[in-house]
């Protein structure tokens, strides 16, 4: 493993809904950049100084994007990883509803449908049954959501 492929890796993965905010939700064609503008209080009398434009950058911006390509950007090379003995992190994390356990779960209904972990078990198993003697690595999968989060630290 390189040093270039080594620390944390973020990657947004967004969805479109009935109710996507596409007014205030761009992705820049850079694939990694997603700009946010919040409307102003247009109420009078009122002094408004609140913050309404952000700016994200992330190594990867998955929009609408099927469970294979989300697969191979997210977790194919850190399963590579920790098969060759680094301990390792995927990690989901985000609003109740948003879609982590189906990204890392998937769903029953097609094979096309299957998440990260049943993606990473195969690769595993097959990296097993080829040509790997012993594993003394550790990957992590963990599917969080922000109120889960804040119920356990405070």
């Amino acid at each position: 493993m390189s040093i270039k492929n080594s620390g944390v890796k973020v990657f947004a993965r967004v969805r479109t809904t009935t109710n996507f905010a596409s007014d205030m939700i761009e992705f820049l064609p850079d694939n990694q950049t997603i700009h946010i503008h919040t409307r102003l209080d247009q109420r009078k009398d009122v002094v408004n100084n609140q913050h309404s434009d952000w700016s994200f950058k992330v190594d990867g911006i998955l929009h609408n994007a099927p469970q294979d390509v989300v697969y191979k950007a997210v977790a194919k090379n850190v399963v590579s990883s920790t098969i060759n003995g680094f301990s390792s992190t995927i990690m989901c994390y985000g609003q109740t509803g948003a879609g982590k356990t189906y990204t890392m779960t998937g769903a029953t209904e097609k094979y096309d449908y299957r998440g990260i972990i049943p993606r990473a078990i195969q690769q595993t198993r097959w990296k097993e049954a080829s040509e790997v003697k012993y594993l003394a690595s550790k990957l992590n999968m963990v599917d969080l959501a922000g109120s889960e989060r804040l119920g356990k630290t405070g």
